[in-house]
């Protein structure tokens, strides 16, 4: 909610990447001190997801016209912002 909140305020949507990378690194530390299978599959259920989401920009940008993106936050993945994924596997997860 961090980075929304702070791409909402700043018009700047760069802020969402970030926070959703070190949000996930968080989560990604905690599974590895604690082991739990629960998270595991969390964070692998989430990591599938963010990357259908490639699929689901991808169609939405070439085919319906009814995404455009004005970052691509470095570089582009297909349609998709290069935050995207990742964004989608925290809120997956």
């Amino acid at each position: 909610m961090g980075g929304v909140i702070l791409g909402a305020l700043l018009a700047e949507p760069r802020s969402l990447g970030v926070t959703a990378l070190v949000v996930i690194s968080i989560l990604i530390i905690g599974w590895h001190m604690t082991q739990n299978l629960r998270l595991a599959w969390l964070l692998l259920f989430g990591l599938v997801a963010g990357v259908l989401e490639f699929w689901a920009d991808w169609v939405h940008v070439r085919y319906f016209g009814s995404l455009v993106y004005t970052d691509y936050f470095g570089w582009q993945l297909l349609a998709s912002p290069v935050y995207m994924p990742i964004g989608w596997w925290l809120t997956v997860v």
